[in-house]
């Protein structure tokens, strides 16, 4: 037991000097010797992030695309818990803030921030995009308005002929005419005289 007690008395000793020491040297430097610190490591720190964005590159070219759907749908099912605090916290956060009240009005603020940013480049855009087509759309029906002028006679007769063929159809045909020889076939209103109009007819006697 003593044994045990005097490698762990050593083993606080050691972590104590290098805590000290690593204390020391990091209270010592200077924000000058920081920043070229970082500058030296920037280049490490770039070809690391590069070397590991085409690994994981590899790794997603690689990966069949059913696999890549089967990981996503676990890997939403598993943040989706995370989501649903995250919105659980912010709701509870908004309703227990006391200041609340201010976002009312830093909403209408950003508001018109996006309307005068957004929307209005985005509606000067499309109004820029429409005029060649508007002018274009006016061009073509100039040249159709100077090509019915240039053939007026043509588009008059032709007017004038779907008119009389209009009217035509519209009157209905001629009755044809019978042929000759042929005797002539009871009037419109023609009845028997036997049978009166609207009486039954009896059935002939055996």
């Amino acid at each position: 037991m003593i044994g045990v007690a005097k490698y762990v008395g050593i083993a606080l000793v050691v972590l104590l000097a290098v805590y000290g020491a690593v204390k020391l040297v990091v209270g010592s430097l200077t924000e000058s010797q920081g920043r070229q610190a970082v500058e030296k490591m920037n280049p490490f720190v770039r070809g690391a992030a590069s070397a590991a964005g085409e690994q994981i590159k590899q790794s997603l070219e690689q990966t069949p695309n059913e696999q890549l759907e089967k990981d996503a749908e676990l890997f939403s099912k598993k943040l989706y818990p995370v989501v649903k605090g995250a919105l659980l916290g912010q709701i509870k956060a908004f309703a227990e803030d006391p200041r609340r009240s201010e976002l009312p009005e830093k909403m209408r603020q950003a508001g018109k921030q996006v309307g005068r940013q957004v929307v209005v480049p985005f509606t000067q855009g499309l109004a820029e995009g429409s005029n060649p087509v508007v002018g274009q759309v006016d061009k073509t029906l100039e040249s159709l308005s100077k090509f019915r002028e240039n053939h007026k006679d043509f588009f008059d007769a032709l007017s004038a002929g779907v008119s009389a063929l209009g009217k035509t159809i519209k009157e209905g045909a001629p009755s044809p005419v019978p042929a000759p020889g042929t005797p002539p076939g009871p009037p419109g209103n023609y009845q028997s005289p036997l049978y009166p109009q609207g009486a039954p007819m009896s059935p002939p006697s055996r």
